[in-house]
């Protein structure tokens, strides 16, 4: 799935009017325009964003959510505005979907502080989907699961995978014996996905993206597999709980690719990314 950046800019807009005709006129677009532009974010993230009462828009609880995640972003964009043309350096990198939603918007916060004068945007999309938009010279960089031979890779960082539940229900740790009495959600284009379902025998259930997944897990007495950096406001509004385990997982790796002819090392947002560790 593609998800342009313009689509989360048109509902931080609307989220901070509260309005969709003045959102419209800030935007120089039409309302209708962006209406459905804000019906193909909720259909792309799985729920819905604004609700209305007494005719006043509201944001709903996911909503909310994605409009805090934002703030920090836009910001950092509405400070290079000040900029001039000739000023700016851009750097155009492709994401995975958990990643570009939850994490990345922190780090470009982070590194326009450090460099204003750097506009970085990204595009989400599936490993397939970045891969050729970076053959195509569309991209600098992109940061996958994946190690690709035929390119830069650079390893960021291994992340401990973990089971986890919505807060109700009773269960507190994962053994083999227990796991056998629950659906496990996983993502179905993880890396570590596809390592879990050759080395486990588990009932999964495939799901296309970690906000859905941890939607479903909430609401329910499903059980689902993530990295913890993903979970991290969904435990802290107390929605979901880790799980022990006695199950060993494999590792989810993040690495930074690029075409062979691009010094990742001599990028400011690449090497920002590295040594931060993501």
């Amino acid at each position: 799935m593609n998800v342009n950046l313009n689509l989360y800019k048109y509902f931080y807009e609307v989220a901070k009017q509260k309005s969709y005709t003045r959102a419209a006129e800030n935007l120089f677009v039409s309302q209708p325009s962006l209406s459905y532009s804000v019906k193909v974010l909720e259909e792309q993230l799985g729920y819905k964003l604004f609700y209305k009462e007494k005719n006043t828009l509201n944001l709903t609880k996911e909503g909310q959510e994605v409009f805090d995640k934002l703030v920090p972003l836009f910001k950092s964009f509405d400070e290079i505005s000040t900029l001039s043309l000739a000023e700016r350096k851009n750097v155009k990198i492709g994401v995975r979907s958990a990643y570009g939603s939850y994490v990345l918007p922190n780090y470009i916060y982070e590194f326009n502080k450090i460099f204003p004068e750097y506009l970085v945007e990204y595009q989400i999309g599936t490993s397939a989907e970045l891969i050729g938009r970076l053959k195509k010279r569309e991209l600098d960089f992109i940061i996958d699961e994946y190690k690709y031979n035929d390119m830069n890779s650079k390893l960021i960082k291994s992340f401990d995978v973990v089971f986890f539940s919505s807060s109700n229900n009773p269960i507190e740790e994962i053994t083999k014996d227990n796991i056998k009495d629950y659906t496990v959600l996983i993502q179905e284009t993880n890396n570590f996905s596809k390592k879990i379902k050759n080395q486990y025998n588990f009932n999964y259930k495939v799901v296309k993206k970690t906000p859905l997944m941890i939607v479903e897990v909430s609401k329910s007495n499903l059980i689902g597999i993530s990295t913890e950096k993903l979970l991290k406001d969904p435990l802290e509004s107390g929605k979901i709980k880790i799980l022990k385990s006695k199950i060993d997982l494999p590792k989810s790796e993040l690495y930074i690719i690029s075409n062979k002819d691009f010094d990742i090392f001599n990028n400011e947002f690449s090497k920002f990314i590295i040594e931060n560790s993501i």
